[in-house]
């Protein structure tokens, strides 16, 4: 058994598949995937893209979510707290910025545990974040940026 890590993205879907069943196949690692919500209605695409099976261990927690016109819903996952204590992790990583993430980096200070941010953003698009994504990271203990 290798390093316990635990995943905290917010929805499956089909593209991420591929990475999350590569790392379960890594002798190194031991996942478990925190999903903070099964899908999400306000996307325009069936129900059924959202993947509810997985190849690797994963939870789909319920979530309170907020739509928000042309961009990303804010979600507020229940229980995942409950779920990373479940998960005993080494190291949680989450996605992007958010409730998930500002929680998730609580119970990881609370238990001492490394945390780790995943973004799909790039520089280029860091101009159009709100204020707040890019301030609300410059303050923690230990974090880098680009």
């Amino acid at each position: 058994m290798g390093l316990r890590c635990a995943i905290v993205p917010p929805t499956p879907v089909p593209y991420r598949e591929p990475l999350f069943r590569a790392l379960s196949e890594r002798p190194d690692l031991d996942i478990c995937v925190i999903y903070q919500s099964a899908g999400q209605p306000s996307w325009d695409v069936p129900a059924e893209w959202f993947p509810s099976e997985h190849p690797y261990p994963a939870t789909h927690l319920s979530s309170w979510q907020r739509r928000r016109a042309g961009r990303t819903p804010m979600l507020w996952p229940r229980g995942i707290e409950r779920a990373l204590s479940g998960a005993h992790p080494d190291c949680v990583v989450v996605w992007e910025y958010g409730a998930a993430s500002l929680r998730a980096l609580a119970w990881c200070r609370r238990h001492r545990r490394a945390y780790v941010i995943f973004t799909e953003c790039t520089p280029v698009i860091d101009a159009m974040l709100p204020a707040g994504s890019s301030r609300c990271t410059a303050g923690w203990p230990g974090m880098r940026t680009r």
